[in-house]
């Protein structure tokens, strides 16, 4: 059982993780995404944000949110890794996806 965010009702992950890879349970992948969503926060605060950023800070925020879910979609839990590391790599991608598709840059060889 997991220590519950202030506010919440106590979380038991592998219930939740069960109920979403086995049975499809949507109720449960929301659960999760909503018990991870702090992580996004984490990750955008190491990351720092520039003054000349194309992304502030709350952007960014939202496309770790699409990382962070598409995470939740694609975690295997049988590859040994914690959630929390495939995660935070998957909402780093997704910020640094976003960053380069506002890069008006070209990135061909000339």
């Amino acid at each position: 059982m997991q220590k519950a965010a202030p506010g919440h009702a106590a979380v038991n992950l592998d219930d939740l993780w069960k109920r979403y890879r086995c049975y499809g349970d949507q109720e449960a992948r929301e659960q999760l995404i909503l018990h991870y969503a702090p992580l996004v926060k984490r990750v955008v605060s190491r990351m720092g944000v520039s003054e000349s950023a194309p992304l502030d800070f709350q952007d960014r925020v939202s496309h770790g949110m699409l990382g962070l879910i598409e995470a939740v979609d694609r975690f295997d839990p049988q590859r040994g890794v914690a959630f929390e590391t495939f995660a935070a790599n998957r909402i780093r991608g997704a910020i640094l996806d976003a960053l380069r598709s506002l890069d008006h840059v070209s990135r061909s060889p000339a």
